[in-house]
């Protein structure tokens, strides 16, 4: 009993893991041609170069329920932020981190012509933080962010997360069937399927009924594997 007891434990106290992912959508862009003119962009009368929106998912798919989770969005390549909002889908917009909202509140006291020299502003301009009081399990954070990026730069964002017991680990945008990974949906709904197949071949079983089985599998091959993927998250969660 003490052995179960302490795998049990172990269980319930490793690490979180929080997958993340990005994309970013072109708006706007200024640009100068000969031929066909000049294109300008500006965003509340400044000009700018270039207009993307950043697009951030962070997902709490363990089965551990997540307290005061501050996250990070910066970028390293010139790209900064003209605003920026995050939330969750069952509450009201996040607030800034304490540590962030009071660099924020220092900034916006400043006059227009001081904040361009002010010592923070480079970091602030490039980086926002936000903090999810509560991040339950199955949750997810989302974020957008309308940002300037420098001429011919694609922006590239980072996410960090500071914060104890908790982990981001990236996952590259990939096409979403029932609200998971269809490529891991199909891949599963295809080994349910041959499990299938094997095992009536293994049974001798003949007739119509076997094949109009076999086709409604393979028609619905993701469908099989998204539900799979759904019940073992349900599981988890329950056991967690």
């Amino acid at each position: 009993m003490l052995i179960v007891g302490f795998l049990v434990r172990r269980f319930r106290e490793r690490m979180v893991t929080l997958q993340w992912s990005v994309r970013h959508q072109s708006v706007a862009f200024a640009a100068s041609d000969a031929t066909f003119g000049n294109v300008e962009v500006r965003h509340n009368g400044i000009p700018v170069q270039a207009l993307s929106m950043c697009f951030v998912e962070i997902a709490n798919e363990s089965t551990r329920d997540l307290v005061d989770v501050d996250f990070t969005v910066s970028y390293s390549d010139g790209t900064t932020f003209l605003m920026s909002v995050a939330s969750l889908p069952e509450a009201q917009g996040l607030s800034f981190a304490p540590a962030y909202a009071g660099m924020a509140d220092e900034f916006m006291a400043l006059s227009e012509a001081a904040r361009l020299t002010w010592p923070a502003f480079p970091y602030m301009a490039k980086t926002r933080q936000y903090r999810v009081p509560v991040l339950n399990r199955g949750a997810k954070v989302d974020f957008a962010a309308l940002v300037q990026a420098p001429p011919g730069v694609d922006p590239t964002a980072t996410v960090v997360c500071l914060h104890k017991g908790v982990r981001l680990k990236h996952r590259p945008p990939a096409p979403v069937l029932f609200g998971v990974n269809q490529n891991r949906a199909i891949a599963i709904g295809w080994s349910m399927g041959l499990l299938a197949i094997l095992g009536l071949r293994l049974s001798g079983t003949v007739g119509t009924l076997p094949i109009l089985f076999g086709f409604v599998g393979g028609a619905a091959v993701g469908a099989i594997g998204a539900g799979l993927i759904w019940l073992t998250r349900i599981a988890r969660r329950v056991i967690g």
